[in-house]
């Protein structure tokens, strides 16, 4: 390789490296935004919630108050989010009814 040739390789890969560091940041960034719940869980309303369903079966009551949250608040399109919910319940109830 040429001395030019050299430079501007030098050169392309130590952009290379500062778009790799840029990427990686906004990527940590983008998890962080794909992983925030769009709700809070109140377990106090919920327990009674549940309680007062007569559901013996977490998975069933987390379904339905599932969709029921996501129907009252105009987001029944966010699929992930009522996946995460939907965990986030029925390991809730396992733990707190345990």
């Amino acid at each position: 390789m040429t001395n030019k040739r050299m430079k501007a390789y030098s050169l392309f890969k130590k952009i290379l490296v500062k778009v790799d560091i840029v990427l990686q940041k906004f990527n940590v960034l983008m998890d962080g935004i794909v992983q925030a719940r769009p709700y809070k869980l109140q377990w106090s309303d919920i327990l009674e919630q549940y309680e007062e369903s007569k559901i013996d079966d977490y998975c069933e009551f987390a379904t339905s108050f599932t969709f029921d949250y996501h129907e009252r608040n105009g987001i029944q399109d966010n699929a992930d989010s009522k996946l995460r919910m939907y965990n986030d319940l029925v390991e809730g109830l396992i733990a707190r009814k345990a």
